[in-house]
């Protein structure tokens, strides 16, 4: 079993991230991704009214701002949440943890991405995961 996350900071009045996430989790899900996805999201609203097995929403109040403000606040995220992702693996006894951007959709399943004897990979959008580090 594996964890995936996401970040779905939106400004005040905004909501495309949230969106974004939400697709994202559905691509993960339709997929059959063998694990929990955690979508950390600073509005207090759910981002689905309905809960999905699988996917866990976790509320983080951030500072009112917008623009770049805003995305460098989620930028610091993404490790901020590390201790509280490390936290949710030791209880479901998960190997790998997989940080997505909220703006993906996954088209076929993930796992095999998170197979191998590596303690860290990495990809960005120009280049396919390389590893180990």
């Amino acid at each position: 079993m594996h964890v995936a996350y996401t970040i779905a900071f939106d400004s005040p009045g905004t909501g495309g991230h949230r969106l974004l996430a939400k697709m994202l989790a559905m691509s993960l899900l339709r997929t059959r991704f063998d694990g929990e996805i955690i979508i950390f999201r600073n509005s207090p609203a759910p981002i689905f009214q309905i809960g999905r097995e699988g996917i866990i929403e976790k509320y983080v109040p951030t500072r009112s701002q917008g623009g770049l403000q805003m995305r460098d606040e989620a930028w610091c995220w993404k490790y901020r949440v590390a201790p509280e992702v490390a936290a949710r693996c030791a209880e479901t006894g998960a190997e790998r943890v997989l940080f997505l951007d909220a703006d993906i959709l996954c088209l076929r399943n993930a796992d095999h991405l998170l197979d191998g004897d590596w303690d860290i990979a990495y990809s960005t959008e120009e280049r396919p995961i390389t590893g180990p580090c």
